[in-house]
Order: structure tokens, then C-alpha cells, then sequence
């Protein structure tokens, strides 16, 4: 799988110095950190010494390549990150959002979502979104005993919607979905937490059952894939692609429970899947990656997370959303959540995004200086508004692969995660740039 990932190519090392015919170098001193005294030690016979004695030292807040820039920009002469459209702040690993409108996304005003991604479909010319639904007014806390995958149509001109629910696409348990799709022999994919046989639901339209909240069906500590060619009449094709829960041996491990899934396809076919791991005896979430060469053959994980949870003062890592740029480029968008997250301790983690970037799926990861996104919005009518929880988000892209159109993330702005008396949305959120 490495081989075939690196067939598509990854951005090339800038470096400070160009060789010249005579055996020479040429050097750049813009990219430098500190151009005047490299000016004046390239005119030494010890340069090397030189620069690496002097120049190795960065101001505060400045950049020396597109590493220093999130690999989402290119490092100025003055130092100064240059984002690409969509993308901001001082390392431009901030979304760059307007003003949220909340009648876009799904918005249902008595069953509670959880988050989902559309695709425009070429057979009805219509954006498709495939979202999670908490079934029977139930509230978010309870999705483990009534989740379902719904898919849902825009009645607007793009990605944003508004949607209105056309079917159940696949009945509880079934949790947190992505999309994606078409693969190079065109079929979409739905990836998720869950099976069909994996069931206990609740009727919540007449009053909260005393249920315990987390039942834990077994389902929910794995990665279900599901195909099709027809996003409208299907049939979607269920199999396991992830489980590694089973058994004493697997208890160990830094990946016993798998979900929150999120994929990339190459052009080549190859599969990434970015997702969500926990340990059976350690406490905090990881990110981990598995590959598969086609969408149809066996995944495989690799050895070690990608995104470390370290010790409980380090935050969690959770809701993965990965891509690829088209410069091979390698990006996460996910909730972090616990104190200590980008976001500052004070906001608890129920609202905060994290963006990390690296060369290669496998990395080194690094994550942004910046959160992503946050709890506060600005609205339409320019007043201010707070998330009291946002997670899962995922991002649409403009038909250019790179220009991102819309961040669709799901959320309250009355009620946490425990709450019982909120109902939560799917909110689609445009980036400035759309």
C-alpha cells in the first residue's frame, strides 16, 4: 500500500540553496530566517558553518517553508504565511468560514442528527447527503439504541442545501457515516460504526425510557463498509472492514475499539481510512490509518497510531475527516475534545476542531497552531453565537479538489452531549472563499 500511495506523488522539499554549474550555490536568503546576516555570511568561504551558526534561530511567528505554513500555504519573503483559498490564520490551519445561515444543512426540527457529507449525484443531478439520525425522537445521548443512516436531498442550487429526508438507507444500529465516492470503477462508499444486526431500539416520541445511556451494542466497537453503484435505489452491500475487538489478545491493544471512520480514495483505487481508536486499559482516543488497495480487499492497520493520545493531560482525538491535496499533501480535520485541546482548556472540547497535516498518510503528523474552527459563529444578521457542542466534521470541496465549499459539522446550540431535551442538527456552514 505504501508503494502505491507514494505512485501519486508527494510535494517536493523546498530548499534554501540552488546548485550552479560551476559548483557553486546560489541561495535564496528570503527563505532564510534571518536575511541580512545570511547576505553577509555567504560572502565567507564557510558558509555552511555560517549559516548554520546564525540562522538557525526563527522570530516568533515566522515561517520558513510550507511545513511552517500547514502545507495549506507557501512561506512569503517576509516570513508571513500566504494561505490558500479557504484557509487562514498565522500557520493557516484555520478554516476561513462566513457567517453561519441555520437553515442550511438537515434540519429536523424533532429527530436529532449527528453529522453527515453530501455528493452531487450525476444520475439525478441532486447533492446527496448521507447523515446520521437519532430514530424516534430519541436525543443524541440514546444513539446507541436508535441510530440510522438517512439520506437526504438538497432543495438548494449546491452543497448547502437545505436537505429534506428521502429514505432510511440503513436501519439501527448504524452510527456516524461518511461518504465518499465514486471509486475508479464507480462505486460509493458509506463507512460507519455498526451492522444491521445489531439492534435494541426505543421509542422516545411519548417520554425518555429509563434505559441505561450506553448499552455498548457490539457493533459499536467496529467498521463496517457498505458499496453500491445506484446511490438512489442500491442495494448497499455491508462488510466488516475493521474489527479487531475480539479476544483476549486484542485487549492490549492501542486499537480494541475502532470507529468514527473517515476515507480517501486514490486515483489508483487504493483506499485510506483514517479513524478513531481506543485502548480496552488506557484511557483517551487515537487516530490510526489502515489501507487497502482496492475498496473490495482486506484493510490493513498500521502498527502504530498516527495522532497519539500521551498521558490525561493531553487532549482526545476523535471524528476524523482525511483528504488529500491535490499537491499530495495529507490533511485531518477532527474534534478535539478534553482540556488542554487547541481550542484552550476552558472550552472542555465539546466544540473544538483540530487540523493536522503531514507528507504521507503514515506521517509524521503535525497539527496547526489554530483550531480549525470553534464554539463561536457569527450569523447572518452579524450577532454571535455559541455552539454548546459541535463535532464530526466533514468538508465539501469545490469541483476544482482543493477550494474547500462548505464545512459540515453537527451540533447544538442549546444542549451538550447528555443532554435529554435537545435536539441536535447537521449544520453546513460556507467557507468564505464559496
Amino acid at each position: 500500500p505504501t508503494d502505491r500511495i507514494n505512485q501519486i506523488g508527494s510535494p517536493k522539499t523546498k530548499k534554501y540553496g540552488e546548485a550552479l554549474k560551476d559548483g557553486h550555490v546560489k541561495h535564496d536568503c528570503r527563505r532564510l530566517r534571518k536575511p541580512p546576516t545570511c547576505a553577509v555570511m555567504m560572502q565567507a568561504s564557510l558558509w555552511v558553518l555560517a549559516i548554520a551558526g546564525f540562522c538557525a534561530a526563527a522570530p516568533s511567528g515566522s515561517c520558513r517553508d510550507e511545513m511552517d505554513c500547514s502545507l495549506l500555504g507557501t512561506c512569503s519573503a517576509n516570513g508571513e504565511c500566504q494561505c490558500l483559498k479557504g484557509w487562514a490564520g498565522v500557520d493557516c490551519g484555520a478554516a476561513d468560514l462566513a457567517p453561519l445561515d441555520t437553515t442550511l444543512g438537515y434540519q429536523n426540527q424533532t429527530e436529532s442528527s449527528w453529522g453527515g457529507r453530501p455528493i452531487f449525484d450525476q444520475k439525478t443531478q441532486k447533492w446527496q447527503l448521507m447523515a446520521t439520525e437519532i430514530k424516534n425522537q430519541c436525543p443524541l445521548i440514546l444513539f446507541e439504541y436508535n441510530s440510522q443512516v438517512i439520506r437526504a436531498v438538497s432543495q438548494g442550487a449546491d452543497a448547502g442545501g437545505p436537505y429534506t429526508k428521502a429514505q432510511v438507507v440503513l436501519p439501527p444500529f448504524h452510527h456516524n457515516p461518511t461518504f465518499v465516492g465514486p471509486t475508479p470503477d464507480g462505486y460509493y462508499l458509506l463507512l460507519y460504526i455498526g451492522a444491521t444486526n445489531a439492534s435494541n431500539e426505543i421509542d422516545c416520541r411519548h417520554g425518555i425510557p429509563n434505559v441505561p445511556e450506553h448499552p455498548n451494542p457490539p457493533a459499536n466497537g467496529y467498521i463496517t463498509m457498505a458499496s453500491t453503484k445506484d446511490i438512489i435505489n442500491g442495494p448497499w452491500v455491508e462488510r466488516v472492514i475493521l474489527r479487531d475487538n475480539n479476544g483476549s489478545a486484542g485487549a492490549a491493544g492501542w486499537h480494541f475499539i475502532q470507529n468514527n471512520p473517515s476515507a480517501q480514495i486514490l486515483s489508483n483505487g487504493t483506499i485510506v481510512v483514517v479513524f478513531r481508536a481506543n485502548s480496552a486499559t488506557v484511557p483517551g482516543e487515537q487516530l490510526g490509518v489502515a489501507v487497502a488497495p482496492h475498496w473490495s480487499a482486506e484493510f490493513k492497520t498500521q502498527p502504530d497510531p498516527i495522532v497519539r493520545h500521551a498521558d490525561r493531560s493531553s487532549p482526545s482525538n476523535e471524528d476524523p475527516f482525511v483528504w488529500m491535496q491535490p499537491d499530495g499533501s495529507w490533511h485531518i480535520v477532527n474534534h478535539q475534545q478534553s482540556t488542554n485541546n487547541v481550542c484552550g482548556s476552558s472550552d472542555a472540547g465539546h466544540s473544538c476542531g483540530a487540523h493536522w497535516f503531514a507528507r504521507s498518510p503514515f506521517g509524521p503528523w503535525s497539527m496547526s497552531k489554530e483550531p480549525a474552527y470553534s464554539a463561536s459563529v457569527t450569523l447572518l444578521n452579524g450577532s454571535k453565537a455559541s455552539f454548546m457542542t459541535r463535532q464530526r466534521p466533514q468538508i465539501v470541496f469545490a469541483e476544482d479538489g482543493v477550494t474547500p465549499a462548505y464545512l459540515f459539522t453537527s451540533g447544538s446550540f442549546v444542549g451538550n452531549n447528555p443532554d435529554l431535551n435537545m435536539v441536535t442538527h447537521t449544520y453546513a456552514q460556507r467557507f468564505a472563499t464559496n
